[in-house]
């Protein structure tokens, strides 16, 4: 399943794996939310309680979307970053990764085709 991830400049597109994590967010969208800065390689916002009982913690190379439950924090990674505990892959970007970084303000979040 593919997202988009969209303000009114930029797009990116994630395909999504078939984890907990991933299906519990897909059940939440659409959505429009604000994204924030963190750090220099990401940009988050909040979304708290995703499942995460069968969910990946890998390396997250640039184009990585992830979740860090914790915090409750959707990532979108222009940067690598390694794996770490309780950070969750949901999936990566097929199409305008170099736009992840570019991203800013509000923006909304759908099913591709929806």
């Amino acid at each position: 399943m593919n997202i988009l991830v969209k303000n009114d400049t930029y797009t990116v597109e994630f395909e999504l794996n078939e984890t907990s994590v991933s299906k519990d967010f897909l059940k939440k969208l659409p959505m429009a939310v604000i994204i924030e800065n963190f750090g220099d390689c990401e940009k988050t916002f909040i979304i708290k309680n995703l499942d995460v009982s069968a969910a990946e913690e890998k390396n997250c190379p640039a184009g990585t979307l992830a979740y860090y439950a914790p915090w409750g924090k959707i990532a979108l990674l222009y940067d690598n970053f390694s794996a770490f505990p309780e950070l969750y892959v949901l999936g990566h970007a097929v199409a305008g990764k170099d736009a992840i970084a570019k991203l800013y303000g509000k923006v909304e979040i759908s099913v591709c085709g929806r």
